[in-house]
């Protein structure tokens, strides 16, 4: 249910990142980001050879929830959120990833440079509980539903500077 799923974001800080609108309102697409940064433009993550790394000069690795089977990834810059992934790790390891959420058909907006951890996995109950949409999501687009692994990603500050927010997190400065 999504009480059990949001206690698992409790103490986990939340930080306002403070970016004009101009910069923090854009929208890309993901034939865009794979034309730029490589990788596929469908898969939850892309992955990119070191050759295509290597012509296009980054060592960046992404993900892309979709909050229709991801309904507690990241919802704005710098929230912490939950991933339901099936297997008992991550294939990304324990890389920051670049985190974008899709917020209509074909739109992704990015959240920030996000750190995965493993927390405690959904029981057979909670998973019962979801939205059909979020379950049906796991069953087809994942060999097991997503049961044994769930994933927090909590937002890297980049040193910029820090001050608390209101909800007690840092702001960017």
């Amino acid at each position: 249910d999504a009480e059990g799923l949001r206690r698992r974001l409790f103490g986990h800080t939340e930080y306002e990142v403070d970016l004009s609108d101009h910069i923090r309102n854009i929208l890309v697409t993901r034939e865009f980001m794979s034309a730029t940064y490589g990788g596929s433009a469908y898969a939850f993550y892309p992955k990119i050879g070191p050759e295509r790394r290597a012509v296009l000069g980054h060592n960046y690795h992404f993900l892309f929830p979709n909050l229709m089977h991801n309904p507690h990834a990241p919802q704005r810059p710098g929230q912490p959120g939950l991933l339901c992934r099936s297997g008992n790790e991550a294939p990304w390891g324990d890389s920051p990833m670049k985190v974008l959420v899709r917020i209509r058909e074909n739109m992704w907006w990015y959240m920030g440079e996000y750190q995965t951890v493993k927390t405690e996995p959904l029981s057979r109950t909670e998973f019962a509980r979801l939205d059909d949409k979020v379950r049906m999501g796991a069953l087809f687009t994942h060999a097991v539903p997503c049961v044994r692994t769930l994933t927090l990603i909590h937002f890297r500050p980049n040193g910029l500077g820090q001050r608390r927010s209101e909800n007690g997190g840092s702001a960017m400065t």
